[in-house]
């Protein structure tokens, strides 16, 4: 069963049981607006759906506020591609310019 465990006041450890998967690191200082900076799943656990499920967990903690992420891969944007929104361009000017890495700013409302 997939947990997130609060390392400090930016990240979050990922558990599988209580084996150690990946990691969530952010950033809660915007007034608007959580930055998910990172979701990091070691490569052995991947494509088992733990990112996602680890994403959808945090998302209940931090959704009021609003999250958005910006991919800095292929495999991150197929994940942000199926879980949220791309972000219109007219917001770029409050977020997207400062954090789009050339594969898009999405946003989980």
């Amino acid at each position: 069963m997939i947990t997130l465990k609060k390392k400090n006041h930016s990240a979050y450890e990922i558990l599988d049981g209580e084996i150690s998967v990946g990691a969530i690191i952010f950033n809660d200082e915007y007034e608007t607006r959580t930055y998910l900076e990172n979701v990091d799943v070691y490569e052995v656990y991947r494509n088992k759906g733990i990112g996602t499920t680890a994403i959808k967990m945090f998302a209940k903690t931090y959704r009021e506020k609003g999250i958005y992420f910006a991919p800095d891969n292929a495999d991150a944007k197929r994940l942000y591609d199926r879980i949220a929104e791309e972000m219109d361009i007219r917001e770029y000017d409050e977020y997207g310019t400062y954090v789009d890495q050339g594969y898009g700013v999405y946003v989980l409302d």
